[in-house]
């Protein structure tokens, strides 16, 4: 009987166990043949397990064998439905940035048909003949057009940015007559408009939508340089890149999108708009910076909101695009400063940092950092680099 109950047992283990290619026969041979071949010692244990009431009904084998047809079919069907999902939001992040540059390109569209091309006013040059001995630069950043605000020292608004702005025409055009200037180089460090994506305080100051601001800023800016250019010829330099202006779509951080910037529309319709005006030259540089020399002396431009360093930044600039800039303009600080960096052949090398339209706000009386509404009008002298400076206030 004990030989009967460890031949069952062996039996039930291997019928229930991994067989791993064995054969009722190699089990029957295993154990020195004790049942005449492999099919009785399959019967013996079947029919033992019925006595027992342990074998299992052909409808609960029939069940387990099509419950386990379905727990794959689930799983398959599990399977099919993740990889829809994966495409459906793939399809649609897609989509959305479709979108967006969709928008983009017709934002600009919209922008130049807006108004016909501006015809240039007409010329009254201050000086009659062309200097070349001198270059005045002006530089100016930060004028965050469409921010709104009364802070301890300042107030803005739409308004007050175009009578800033006008004003500084007519500085302008006194300092060119009295240094008997012809022509004007601009540096325009961005941050034009105050934007609405960097950060949700921002939202209590500004006066009007992020596509407002763009077409309003863009109108006037065209209607500025025009007026300017009734007085001297103009060199217009414009950062198309710095940090207000950014739209960051889909929740994305700084910079993390950095095409899209109302900076590049802005330009682009200036551009546009100014092409019938012999007097106005506008060259659009694709990157965060634009250059351009000054007699001998190489000089860049850029908003700064990814400076590390403003020390080295000439260094810095001269590494990456393996040329040696003398001299470099920067805004986002809100202050205008001077700051020798190295010495060149006949001009020392400077970080001319430039001040903002806007001036101080809240956010600076907090840091204590404000600084007058201005801009800044370097005279620069042929074979002696920057040699007279102008700080023009604003408010």
């Amino acid at each position: 009987m004990k030989d009967r109950e460890k031949l069952l047992q062996v039996g039930i283990d291997f019928r229930s166990g991994k067989r791993e290619e064995r054969t009722w026969n190699d089990l029957n041979s295993s154990m020195d043949n004790p049942f005449a071949n492999g099919e009785s010692y399959r019967g013996f244990t079947k029919k033992q397990l019925k006595k027992l009431g342990k074998l299992p009904s052909k409808e609960r084998v029939v069940s387990e064998e099509v419950q386990g047809k379905l727990d794959t079919m689930d799983m398959k069907i599990i399977e099919l439905e993740k990889n829809r999902v994966k495409l459906r939001t793939t399809k649609l992040e897609y989509n959305q940035l479709i979108r967006e540059s969709a928008r983009f390109e017709m934002l600009v569209e919209e922008l130049r048909r807006s108004i016909e091309a501006v015809e240039p006013y007409g010329f009254k040059p201050i000086i009659k003949k062309e200097n070349d001995e001198k270059v005045g630069v002006l530089g100016f950043s930060d004028i965050h057009f469409g921010k709104m605000f009364v802070s301890l020292t300042n107030e803005y608004s739409e308004d007050i940015a175009y009578d800033r702005m006008n004003k500084l025409i007519e500085d302008t055009v006194k300092i060119c007559r009295k240094e008997e200037l012809d022509r004007i180089v601009i540096v325009n460090c961005a941050d034009n408009i105050e934007g609405m994506c960097l950060r949700i305080s921002m939202m209590g100051e500004i006066s009007m939508g992020i596509t407002d601001m763009t077409i309003r800023f863009s109108r006037f800016m065209v209607d500025w340089l025009n007026k300017l250019s009734e007085y001297l010829y103009v060199d217009y330099y414009h950062v198309a890149r710095a940090n207000h202006g950014q739209i960051r779509p889909f929740g994305t951080k700084a910079n993390q999108f950095q095409e899209e910037d109302m900076e590049r529309i802005v330009i682009t319709y200036i551009h546009d708009m100014l092409g019938r005006n012999e007097r106005i030259n506008i060259p659009i540089f694709d990157e965060d910076s634009v250059e351009f020399k000054i007699f001998d002396y190489n000089v860049i431009g850029l908003h700064g909101h990814k400076t590390k360093n403003i020390k080295t930044v000439i260094k810095d600039k001269s590494n990456q695009h393996r040329k040696f800039y003398d001299y470099a303009y920067l805004g986002h600080l809100h202050h205008a400063e001077t700051i020798t960096v190295g010495e060149g052949e006949t001009n020392n090398c400077e970080v001319l940092l430039v001040p903002s339209v806007m001036g101080a706000d809240s956010y600076s009386d907090d840091l204590m950092t404000g600084s007058k509404a201005g801009a800044r009008l370097d005279i620069f002298e042929k074979d002696k680099g920057r040699a007279i400076g102008y700080n023009i206030l604003l408010n």
